[in-house]
């Protein structure tokens, strides 16, 4: 899989971001006014897209690959 040329949607980031940050299925969904089964179904997406095998991983790969902004890359800004 070549990781520069994944194409996730602004939803999908925005669901990223929030998984990265700890955030569980139900404030997730709560935060962005979506349901869980909903949230869940984004994370199953984006597990594909991203070979990650728990929620873990994803967030470790969307960290690695660029896809979301870290605390650190939000604070030098």
């Amino acid at each position: 899989m070549i990781y520069n040329r994944i194409n996730i949607t602004e939803r999908e980031r925005e669901i990223l971001q929030c998984l990265a940050e700890g955030m569980t299925t139900v404030e997730v969904a709560s935060a962005l006014y979506l349901s869980s089964e909903t949230v869940k179904t984004y994370r199953s997406k984006l597990m594909y897209k991203l070979d990650a095998r728990n929620s873990f991983q994803l967030a470790i790969r969307a960290i690695s690959y660029n896809l979301i902004e870290t605390k650190s890359s939000v604070e030098a800004a």
